[in-house]
């Protein structure tokens, strides 16, 4: 059982490679932050990039720490008539799912501050597919741009509104680069992704696969384990043939019937 659902697990890893099945297309929304071109993905993503003061409150110290309510963030203020005016995050953490809280160390009172997560804690995409950008609640188009398009960039660090994205698929986390740099916190980007195949890991796990799919994932599996148990060759040739069949059958399915456009390119 071990073995075979080993087996299982890298035959579904690897159909990701061969098409894009509707249903593992997820929606990811990333909050832009001043200054920052690179948002990471992925299962460590999410840091504390800053802490926006919304209140200086009074009384405090010169210099003093900040409590995070939850991670392994920290940071540090720096007071001017003992009114907040300045914090530096000097660690960002990682992995954060929620937005923490802050508290102030000093004799201080009334301060408080609001965290900026740079980066979404989450499975690390397999590619994005598309997104836009919402600007006073309108959505404008981001263009998908290659490594090499970003890499021949001359100011990767002109701020504005961003409008080009490149996906860096890095083994943990995938890194989301914007151009231009946002010049403030005010907007966010959704991107569309395509998420791996989830895992089978006990025998009561359903798989991620609708029931169209089964027939595909029994063939497919048997072909898999075919020549490893020792199945005879003939067999495993009508095996394999069958398999293909019924999985090129499902990728030729599972993607979206509707009009593709082709207009000519303006850069």
């Amino acid at each position: 059982y071990t073995n075979c659902s080993e087996a299982l697990n890298i035959m579904i890893k690897s159909w990701a490679k061969k098409g894009i099945p509707l249903w593992v297309y997820d929606n990811v929304t990333i909050t832009m932050l001043d200054g920052l071109e690179v948002y990471p993905l992925g299962p460590t993503a999410a840091y504390v990039y800053s802490v926006t003061i919304t209140d200086g409150g009074t009384g405090y110290p010169a210099t003093g720490t900040l409590t995070f309510s939850s991670g392994a963030a920290t940071a540090t203020y720096a007071s001017t008539g003992g009114i907040i005016d300045s914090i530096t995050v000097t660690a960002g953490g990682n992995s954060y799912t929620a937005t923490p809280t802050v508290t102030f160390s000093g004799a201080g009172s009334g301060a408080t501050g609001t965290v900026n997560l740079a980066g979404v804690t989450m499975a690390r995409p397999v590619r994005i597919l598309d997104g836009y950008i919402t600007v006073d609640s309108n959505d404008t188009s981001l263009q998908l741009i290659s490594q090499q398009e970003y890499d021949i960039i001359g100011n990767k660090s002109s701020e504005g509104v961003p409008n080009q994205i490149y996906y860096d698929n890095q083994l943990i986390n995938g890194l989301v680069y914007v151009y231009n740099v946002p010049s403030d916190n005010d907007n966010t980007i959704t991107i569309t992704t395509q998420r791996m195949f989830e895992d089978m890991t006990s025998s009561g796990n359903t798989f991620d696969f609708p029931q169209e799919w089964f027939q595909a994932l029994k063939w497919g599996l048997c072909a898999e384990l075919a020549e490893e148990y020792g199945v005879d060759e003939n067999k495993i040739a009508r095996l394999q043939i069958k398999a293909d069949a019924y999985m090129i059958e499902c990728f030729d399915w599972a993607v979206e019937e509707a009009s593709v456009y082709f207009t000519i390119e303006t850069r």
